[in-house]
């Protein structure tokens, strides 16, 4: 992980973006952490919206605290991919 100011990565947007493809960035303003870039090269539009779907990942946490096994039509159907 690699921790910069937002001056210094607006004066050098593209180099911190070819860094965030080897580590994770922490932009902070006043020393406070504000945003972090990661690279996502090599991934493709599904893999990067899922990673980033709140709802998904609150769905998959719920999951596994609770081991009773969902059928895979009804998950299907949950998730908007599988007609009633």
């Amino acid at each position: 992980m690699k921790i910069a100011a937002a001056r210094d990565v607006r004066s050098g947007f593209a180099e911190y973006l070819d860094a965030a493809q080897k580590t994770t960035i922490v932009v902070t303003r006043h020393g406070r952490p504000s945003a972090v870039i990661s690279g996502v090269e090599g991934m493709d539009w599904d893999d990067i919206e899922m990673g980033l779907d709140e709802d998904l990942w609150s769905e998959l946490e719920a999951r596994r605290r609770d081991p009773r096994p969902v059928p895979f039509a009804a998950a299907l159907r949950r998730w908007g991919l599988l007609e009633k």
